[in-house]
């Protein structure tokens, strides 16, 4: 897989997991609540795993999604 291909297939992923996973409830109550932030990191990073060779970052990309969220 070119990283051409990584970008693009992390960007969808991306919409996935901002977009059509997450209900309008969580996007609102993320931003003040870990535990909801962090129920929605873990599904958000869950296309990843079907990604990333590289499982750590399957690791470190909800988490830090996490975070940018709260």
């Amino acid at each position: 897989m070119t990283i051409a291909n990584y970008i693009l297939t992390g960007l969808l992923f991306h919409f996935i997991g901002d977009y059509l996973t997450q209900n309008n409830w969580m996007a609102q109550k993320k931003t003040s609540n870990i535990y909801i932030a962090g129920v929605h990191g873990l599904i958000y990073g869950i296309p990843f795993l079907f990604l990333l060779d590289f499982h750590y970052l399957a690791f470190i990309i909800p988490t830090t999604h996490i975070l940018i969220d709260r």
